[in-house]
């Protein structure tokens, strides 16, 4: 690391991978105070530890810890006897301001680390500032069963028999594996066959042990309450701060997932889209993406934690909170490529009950939907530790985007993708973008865009105009044709009044004149328009036109 990127490092404060301690003496940071704190970085998604700055990010330097020194390896060395397991700590030394500032620097361990039996990982204050927190009980079991890969539903639970399955929720299962086109051999068995082929049972010569994933599928009412009372749900309805409706049911997986479902689909409504002859429903709440979102929540909860999952309609979202944060290894920037279900169990029984259409592919789905329904994508950004938090748009939505969509997927032989619907969103909202402009909205690999985008322009799908560091993109003239919005149409008219003079001046710059062709060509325009461009030009000063007709070129005016 620079001096300048460690410089940089500082001036940005302590964050929840960032922490400055203080170590002018060895009294202000022992061998066992720095082993937890870094052992707390390592419980969280690992990071840097600065030694010799203060929490206000002044640089006092490291004192002697060795005798007439601060020797390295010993303190590396420390580090590991006092961590278990032992942590392996990067040890780099640097000058600044004269003094010495140490940079430790641990990865995020797939194994809790504890400092003599005290486990903390990185948390924050009230006030939002990062600090170590204990880590509990629950916590711990769940991150231990995760990295070791072990399903926490595919336990078998100690004293539980077949007596604790519910027969009615095994019809349930195949009322809904009906309806959805789910697994229509699994529909066909007896229960006992459907719960072995689901893992709600194991057999072990003669004895049949039930496994906590058989409780949370099939289990009945007393079962539940003695086994999983995590397994609930609560359901709101919010009118600004009142609220109207507030409800709490225990229950299976799929119980909770009808039950959820219904209380949406009572409150729905349909926004009505004419697209060409065709009238086009359009529910207020999407259904599939409620059914994935809902799904996802009870799927990927961590049911070790205590707490029900949330789902909260207002006016404008529908919000869906999960207990327990993203799995390990899942930030909110991957989880649109990265699958890794809590339980892996009850993801593919959800899959073969036909309440998701393809298990790992909840989040595209959502995505999916609600963009070509004419909403915003599905937002994580209330995201905390210990809760996943989902809100998904439920305002009117825009007609435009729905028609425009809508009319390209009955062309195409395949629908428009996930980040093709997003390209269209942003150049809704933008009017017209630089490739920089769309990687920056999208967050998206540069090479992966502009492949889409590239593939996007030869369908038609959007038009480009200009060239160079000028080249902008923009929906094709017919989106705001069958928008009907006048709005529109002007925002482009507006945006091109403004970029088309400086794109004509640049070319007349390299060139030294330009003539209609080149203009029309440049602009994107037809040959009048260009014409009528360029005696605006004129008129205004900015031009001279030499020739007439076909030997017509165009030079910058002197004055």
């Amino acid at each position: 690391m620079e001096e300048r990127e460690l410089r940089e490092l500082i001036a940005g404060g302590e964050t929840m991978t960032v922490e400055f301690k203080r170590a002018t003496t060895l009294s202000d940071l022992s061998d066992r105070d720095l082993s937890i704190a870094l052992a707390c970085l390592a419980n969280g998604d690992g990071g840097v530890l600065l030694m010799g700055v203060e929490d206000d990010g002044r640089i006092t330097g490291v004192g002697d810890r060795h005798m007439t020194t601060t020797d390295i390896s010993r303190l590396r060395l420390e580090v590991a006897r006092q961590t278990e397991p032992a942590l392996q700590v990067d040890i780099a030394e640097h000058e600044l301001d004269g003094e010495t500032v140490l940079r430790l620097t641990v990865p995020a361990s797939q194994i809790p680390v504890s400092v003599g039996g005290r486990f903390t990982r990185r948390g924050r204050r009230r006030d939002g500032q990062p600090e170590c927190v204990p880590m509990g009980i629950a916590e711990l079991q769940s991150i231990a069963l995760t990295a070791s890969g072990i399903d926490y539903m595919d336990r078998i639970v100690v004293g539980a028999r077949w007596e604790d399955l519910d027969p009615a929720e095994f019809e349930r299962f195949r009322r809904l594996a009906r309806a959805a086109q789910g697994d229509a051999g699994l529909v066909q068995l007896s229960d006992r066959d459907i719960a072995r082929a689901l893992r709600a049972i194991r057999i072990r010569g003669d004895v049949e042990d039930v496994t906590l994933g058989g409780i949370a599928l099939f289990g009945t009412a007393d079962a539940l309450e003695r086994h999983l009372p995590s397994s609930r749900a609560q359901f709101q309805v919010l009118r600004g701060t009142e609220v109207v409706v507030n409800e709490e049911r225990t229950g299976t997986v799929l119980e909770l997932v009808e039950w959820l479902g219904h209380q949406v689909e009572q409150r729905n409504e349909e926004h009505e889209i004419t697209v060409g002859l065709i009238r086009l429903p359009v529910s207020r709440i999407n259904r599939r993406a409620v059914r994935e979102a809902v799904a996802n929540a009870l799927v990927h909860r961590d049911y070790l934690e205590p707490g029900a999952i949330s789902v909260r309609l207002t006016d404008t979202e529908l919000v869906v909170v999960s207990p327990g944060g993203l799995p390990r290894g899942v930030t909110l920037d991957s989880m649109l490529e990265a699958s890794q279900p809590r339980s892996a169990m009850l993801a593919g029984a959800l899959k073969r009950a036909g309440v998701v259409e393809l298990a790992g592919r909840g989040v595209e789905v959502m995505f999916e939907e609600l963009l070509r329904a004419g909403r915003d994508e599905p937002d994580y950004s209330r995201t905390a530790e210990r809760s996943v938090t989902v809100a998904l748009d439920a305002s009117a939505p825009d007609r435009a985007i729905v028609r425009f969509v809508t009319a390209l997927d009955n062309e195409r032989s395949t629908p428009l993708s996930r980040i093709e619907l997003q390209v269209v969103h942003a150049l809704r909202d933008a009017g017209a973008a630089s490739m920089v402009d769309l990687e920056s909205m999208l967050s998206a690999h540069a090479s992966r865009l502009r492949g889409v985008v590239r593939r996007m322009t030869e369908a038609g799908v959007i038009e480009v105009r200009g060239s160079g560091s000028r080249r902008d993109y923009h929906l094709a003239a017919r989106f705001y044709r069958m928008a009907d919005e006048g709005t529109a149409g002007v925002r482009i008219s507006d945006i091109d009044a403004v970029r088309h003079p400086h794109l004509v001046l640049e070319l007349i710059d390299r060139n030294g004149a330009v003539t209609r062709s080149d203009v029309a060509k440049l602009c994107g325009l037809s040959p009048e328009q260009a014409s009528a461009l360029l005696k605006r030009m004129v008129r205004a000063g900015q031009l001279l036109q030499l020739g007439q007709k076909r030997g017509t070129t165009y030079v910058r005016s002197d004055g």
